[in-house]
């Protein structure tokens, strides 16, 4: 991903950085159908939008629920689902080396 954005101007690759860990964790990975982000954070990236005079908040109750059904719902589902992938992955790697039974 460096090397199709930096092109022939290698001295800055380091500016593009920010943008590929943007994109890295904003994509949906195929082993679970999520982002990275979201299962971090539990909830999507925020848009392009300038919050520099917004004023931080605590957490509010709903993102508390959030949050636990996240730890409760969504990362067993996610895990189940990342085995799953992993076993089938695995089973067609391994499909062509099997032995089969002699007779």
């Amino acid at each position: 991903m460096i090397r199709k954005l930096v092109n022939e101007n290698t001295n800055e690759w380091d500016r593009r950085l920010p943008f590929i860990q943007l994109a890295m964790n904003t994509r949906v990975v195929h082993l679970h159908n999520s982002t990275l982000f979201s299962h971090f954070f539990a909830r999507k990236a925020n848009g392009f939008c300038n919050y520099t005079d917004d004023e931080g908040t605590i957490i509010s109750q709903e993102e508390l629920e959030r949050l636990q059904y996240m730890t409760e719902v969504v990362f067993p589902a996610a895990e189940e689902k990342s085995k799953e992938t992993q076993a089938k992955m695995i089973k067609g790697v391994m499909q062509p080396y099997c032995l089969k039974e002699l007779r």
